[in-house]
């Protein structure tokens, strides 16, 4: 048999054995670059750079972060409102004392009692102008006009004047103390009978007489002062005349107030907007 006539594994052999050897592969080395080890985070060296930011300025070193939050606290409001209350108080007492009486006659939470509250004319005067001028300061603060009536001045200057009488005291040796401290008050309430009384335009205007719904507390220590008053029979003074006399001084401390309370606010409502 020839050649030509092989068939199966004997001819692919032959091929095999005829074919020329296949060629070597060709190795093409990579440019050699700056190799020198790069410290990672991971604690050993890399070779191949890797450079996020490369020649672009404008990349920020780190991402922005948000602040973090204000922790959360139920009292926060009340506690921030007790801090400018203490605030308002040192740097205008009588102001705060008027806000103080203002917001428990609006609010409800506490037990008001009506009294009949009698002021000399030129006191009764005082206060209506006042009550326009503190009006008309809240408007220019941009605050809320308040509702002001006489009442809530009133009721001010007795909760700060009669602070020290205890209306339910039984100790008679209390009760002295409470007595000179309420003579001190008629001394003065006839020093202002005195003042009126010399001037005949003043002394002329007619009495105001309302009905002030005053807080339960301190309608009792008003109470308290007058049985005071009448367990002295050698003071003579008149319980209206010894409100008058405190409204009028309390009205010309709040004229001198005016210029803190006026800064009090500002301040606080610049910080509010903030």
């Amino acid at each position: 048999m020839s050649d030509d006539h092989r068939f199966g594994d004997e001819a692919d052999v032959a091929k095999a054995e005829s074919a020329p050897p296949p060629a070597a592969p060709q190795i093409h080395e990579a440019p050699v670059h700056d190799q020198r080890p790069v410290p990672t985070v991971w604690g050993g060296n890399q070779v191949d750079r890797w450079d996020p930011v490369g020649n672009n300025t404008n990349v920020p070193a780190r991402r922005s972060r948000r602040a973090p939050a204000r922790p959360f606290m139920p009292d926060s409001s009340r506690v921030r409102k007790d801090e400018r209350l203490r605030e308002l108080m040192a740097e205008a007492p009588r102001y705060a004392a008027l806000l103080n009486s203002y917001t428990a006659a609006q609010s409800g939470k506490e037990a008001l009692a009506n009294r009949n509250i009698q002021l000399y004319g030129l006191t009764a005067q005082g206060v209506a102008n006042e009550i326009t001028v503190d009006k008309a300061l809240m408007r220019t603060m941009g605050l809320p006009t308040p509702r002001l009536i006489a009442a809530h001045y009133v009721d001010a200057v007795l909760d700060r004047v009669l602070h020290n009488l205890n209306p339910e005291g039984t100790d008679l040796d209390a009760m002295e103390a409470e007595k000179d401290y309420v003579w001190g008050l008629a001394q003065r309430a006839l020093a202002y009978r005195e003042y009126i009384s010399e001037d005949p335009e003043i002394e002329s205007l007619p009495k105001q007489r309302s009905q002030c719904p005053l807080r339960v507390s301190v309608n009792q220590r008003f109470s308290r002062m007058i049985d005071l008053l009448n367990a002295m029979p050698d003071a003579t003074a008149q319980p209206f005349e010894m409100v008058s006399v405190c409204v009028a001084e309390y009205l010309d401390g709040l004229e001198v107030e005016r210029p803190a309370f006026t800064a009090f606010w500002r301040k606080n409502l610049v910080t509010s907007y903030q």
